[in-house]
């Protein structure tokens, strides 16, 4: 299974449903999709390609961990909760898009994130841009992993959001 798109009948993926499919690659969500439960793709380590509608609500614990091959993530607006470790060891990703909506993020939500081979890299735990609105839950949370506005331009620009890099 190298690619699935996810039918509009389907409103929840289910915890751990495509977990240890390492052969999966791109992932269609319907619109209609509204939670994304724990660890629904855990261990997709080839994923790199999941556009996430704007219908998801919640993302719940660990549901993207270890998704290595993940760059970018866009989370849609309408996210309030983005759950513990949601995208724990997410090595390669190196760049995460955060909405105002969003209220809770858990505990080591993107820990390990775009930090390459954590073994090469043992005191680092961020390495990642984050584009996200001034003064939202999302910015407090980014510049409480100890990172300073960045002052330059981004490489990307995105409407309406502040650009921080995680050093």
């Amino acid at each position: 299974l190298e690619s699935i798109v996810i039918p509009n009948s389907i409103t929840c993926i289910a915890s751990n449903v495509f977990s240890f499919c390492s052969n999966l690659i791109s992932v269609k969500l319907s619109e209609r999709v509204v939670s994304i439960e724990e660890q629904a793709f855990s261990n997709c380590i080839n994923l790199r390609n999941i556009e996430l509608p704007e219908s998801v609500i919640n993302i719940k614990d660990y549901a993207f961990h270890e998704c290595r091959s993940l760059s970018s993530i866009s989370i849609p607006e309408g996210v309030t909760n983005i759950g513990e470790g949601a995208f724990y060891y997410c090595t390669g990703l190196k760049e995460i898009t955060l909405p105002s909506s969003v209220s809770f993020i858990g505990e080591k939500a993107f820990m390990f994130c775009g930090v390459g081979d954590p073994e090469n890299r043992p005191n680092q735990y961020y390495d990642f841009v984050a584009y996200t609105v001034k003064g939202s839950y999302a910015s407090e949370y980014i510049e409480n992993l100890g990172t300073e506005l960045d002052e330059e331009d981004p490489p990307a620009p995105v409407d309406a959001y502040d650009y921080y890099d995680i050093v």
